[in-house]
């Protein structure tokens, strides 16, 4: 889990840019993580936020959020939360691409200052239609 995120803030540590690619079509045909139930997910998401490095405040952040906004409430912020401490208290691995790990961190810490100004960091904007959008979500 999180692959994709290890690559972009790897490249990135780099001084490489990545960008989307517009022009390709992708159709998802199920739901992220729906081949798995919701709660071990949402634990594996944690592990996945450790492994990473994340912020402890920012993945606190970001576990109150999904508290608020996911359901059944409060419970996926909580398995989010369980997850990341595991990993923490189980001292499993992190990425072992310290730029990487300082690229997120510092995004993060980016974030939560423009949150605590009111404000968004924003990501670009895409096409309607790609280039992932859900089969029948037009």
């Amino acid at each position: 889990m999180g692959w994709d995120g290890i690559d972009d803030y790897a490249a990135r540590a780099r001084g490489w840019r990545s960008r989307v690619l517009s022009e390709l079509t992708i159709l998802h045909y199920d739901q992220r993580g729906s081949k798995q139930r919701w709660w071990k997910s949402r634990f594996e998401e944690g592990l996945g936020a450790h492994y990473m490095g994340y912020r402890p405040d920012f993945l606190t952040m970001r576990a109150a959020y999904r508290m608020v906004v996911e359901r059944p409430p409060v419970l996926g912020g909580l398995l989010l939360g369980a997850g990341y401490v595991w990993g923490r208290v189980r001292r499993r691995p992190q990425v072992p691409d310290a730029g990487a790990r300082r690229v997120l961190r510092d995004e993060q810490r980016t974030r939560l200052r423009l949150l605590a100004r009111g404000r968004r960091l924003r990501a670009p904007e895409l096409p309607v239609d790609g280039p992932a959008f859900r089969a029948g979500a037009r």
